[in-house]
């Protein structure tokens, strides 16, 4: 395992659902997100130009989106308006 510097790290002890977000040292133009025990589905299909692909569709919380800087300010309230 390559060494690591943590950008965001944030688990909820009480469901164990986490992520991890981090600089791979050795491999400095990746980051990597290990996220924990959130839902997920898969898909894999064939696109039209005869090529294979692969889909994830993976759900998160709200004020999880807005601490990765997925959500503007404005959308971390339950109040505002969802687009």
């Amino acid at each position: 395992m390559s060494p690591q510097c943590t950008i965001k790290n944030t688990r909820d002890e009480g469901t164990g659902q986490g992520f991890h977000l981090y600089e791979d040292l050795v491999q400095d133009e990746d980051c990597v997100m290990e996220l924990e025990g959130l839902p997920f589905e898969t898909s894999t299909f064939f696109t039209s130009h005869g090529t294979f692909d692969t889909r994830i569709l993976l759900t998160i919380r709200r004020g999880w989106a807005h601490e990765l800087g997925l959500l503007p300010e404005e959308s971390i309230s339950s109040d505002a308006p969802r687009k």
